[in-house]
């Protein structure tokens, strides 16, 4: 059926996106520590503090976002965290 073929096509894409988000990310991601350091002019600790709340960060907005996807569906509450990032 039409809705269930355009589902799986926006899965694909999703799925697509992060992958190529992930290949990009593993050969930034070695470089952000410096880049805290040298451009924001954060101190050695500053930079750790950040890396150590950054995944707590990350768990609360995965459960703010699994209530808004009962509200809302997952499809869209999917495309509308990677429209904001």
């Amino acid at each position: 059926d039409g809705a269930r073929r355009r589902e799986v096509r926006i899965a694909a894409t999703v799925c697509c996106a992060d992958v190529v988000s992930m290949l990009g990310s593993g050969m930034t991601i070695k470089f952000f520590p410096l880049f805290f350091w040298k451009e924001v002019g954060l101190t050695p600790i500053e930079v750790q503090a950040v890396f150590a709340l950054a995944p707590a960060g990350i768990a609360a907005l995965a459960q703010v976002a699994q209530r808004v996807s009962k509200k809302f569906g997952r499809i869209q509450t999917t495309l509308a965290t990677k429209l904001c990032g």
